[in-house]
């Protein structure tokens, strides 16, 4: 079985983010990913990039359930528990 686990690096040694039901000295496959937060490039194949351009050239559309967000209330709107 395959668990997921984050983790920082530091002086040396892989420190998990949160504990980890292991028992001491459980010998485990790591694979390093670095967190796609830290990338500063990203790469593309020349159809994704292509795919890619057509999503940004494509012409707008109206998504009513996003146009509502902006005209009616939100729960951060609302004066709750104000005496007005």
């Amino acid at each position: 079985m395959s668990t997921q686990i984050d983790a920082v690096f530091e002086n040396g040694v892989f420190r998990p983010i949160r504990s980890v039901a292991l028992p001491e000295h459980q010998r485990v496959r790591l694979t390093v990913e670095p967190d796609i937060a830290d990338r500063v490039s990203f790469t593309l194949t020349a159809e994704a990039w292509e795919a890619f351009c057509e999503a940004l050239d494509a012409p707008t559309r109206t998504i009513p359930e996003l146009a509502r967000l902006f005209v009616e209330p939100g729960v951060f709107d609302a004066r709750l528990g104000s005496a007005e």
